[in-house]
């Protein structure tokens, strides 16, 4: 095994920091998506469309694109089968494995990908725009993006309206297996890395300690232990209970109509 490096790990350490991982971006993406409101096919798009639909296309990034290892929505759904192999869960984890693949190759959005006598690839169109306008500013990616604003609107907009009802449903499901105590809501070892950056954030790489003065380990209330007694602290690693307002409950619960 490869030694541990603070504040250089990138990938989860095993299934369930995966999925706890996922579980909390999700929330902040849906939350996020609600607070922006819908996105529209329009051609006459407003700011607040364009805007809506920018985010999106950022903060989907880390679910579609297959180097990131931690939320890469096939990375997820295995690891989901793999925590819950005893739960019977496999036929609705690859009911959404292929849901997935329909919606980023295009067949579920019903649009074709024809473009001057060639059949583009959706999810290199999704790259252009992430990677030519709004995340970075790749020259052949820009002039890219430029051309295809058009032509590519409607799919864009159909396929993140789908990506977003697939990660709403894989956030519901995933907290009645929490529910259900089929997996933890935070694996041991990052609430450890947790406790580790919060009395050495030096030791991560955030920034330099301003002397070798030895710091009081206060309790998290801010008063001094007893001598010779325990250091109380409080682990607020939390799940938050983001976007479950009614509001993204009509957008994202099961009886939505508006994605």
């Amino acid at each position: 095994m490869c030694e541990r490096i603070k504040g250089k790990e990138q990938t989860a350490r095993d299934d369930a920091e995966r999925v706890t991982i996922f579980r909390r971006l999700a929330d902040e993406y849906l939350e996020l998506v609600d607070a922006v409101g819908p996105v529209s096919e329009d051609d006459e798009q407003t700011v607040r469309h364009r805007t809506a639909l920018s985010l999106r296309l950022m903060l989907e990034r880390k679910f579609v694109a297959d180097r990131d290892k931690n939320t890469y929505l096939p990375k997820v759904l295995n690891a989901l089968k793999r925590l819950l192999s005893e739960e019977g869960s496999d036929e609705y984890l690859d009911q959404k494995l292929h849901e997935y693949r329909r919606i980023v190759s295009g067949e579920s959005t019903g649009v074709s990908g024809s473009f001057n006598n060639v059949e583009l690839e959706f999810d290199k169109v999704r790259e252009v725009f992430a990677y030519g306008r709004l995340m970075h500013s790749d020259r052949d990616k820009f002039v890219s993006a430029d051309v295809l604003e058009q032509s590519f609107l409607h799919l864009l907009v159909r396929q993140t309206k789908l990506l977003a009802k697939l990660i709403a449903d894989l956030r519901d499901f995933t907290d009645r297996a929490i529910e259900n105590d089929a997996i933890p809501v935070v694996p041991d070892s990052l609430r450890e890395t947790w406790l580790e950056i919060h009395d050495d954030p030096e030791a991560f790489g955030l920034g330099k300690r301003k002397s070798n003065e030895e710091i009081p380990a206060l309790n998290d209330d801010g008063t001094e232990p007893l001598p010779g007694g325990p250091r109380t602290r409080t682990v607020s690693f939390v799940i938050p209970e983001l976007g479950r307002s009614q509001a993204w409950r009509q957008q994202f619960g099961e009886d939505s109509s508006e994605f």
